[in-house]
């Protein structure tokens, strides 16, 4: 599946993504420490290479090359307070659809994982 740049006409392809585990692990140890580097956050690999897509649903952001801070969303995610959708669409670093028809709580995302 692709998706055309309205600017550039250039294709990109549009990858689903899916909030993982490692990705809701990764987000509490960043409300730990407030904001941080993967070593100061202690990010395992696993949890590091998925990270920065938990910018695809709004739950973190970059401050400055190699740090991320939670946003409110995140926080609000954390503390149930909201749910997001369970998986994404993106092309080229930016979402392009959102899959509205689950959406996920972080217990809901351990527990599925865990089930599964």
């Amino acid at each position: 599946m692709g998706a055309t740049c309205e600017s550039c006409g250039q294709t990109a392809t549009v990858r689903r993504y899916t909030l993982s585990r490692s990705m809701v692990s990764g987000l509490i140890k960043l409300r730990r420490w407030g904001s941080g580097s993967r070593q100061e956050l202690g990010l395992t690999g696993v949890e590091y290479s998925v990270f920065q897509k938990l910018t695809y649903w709004g739950l973190i952001e970059k401050r400055e090359a190699g740090h991320w801070r939670i946003t409110g969303r995140g926080e609000d995610f954390l503390d149930g307070d909201v749910l997001v959708p369970r998986a994404v669409y993106a092309a080229a670093g930016q979402v392009v659809a959102v899959d509205e028809d689950e959406m996920v709580s972080p217990r809901d995302v351990l527990r599925y994982e865990l089930a599964a």
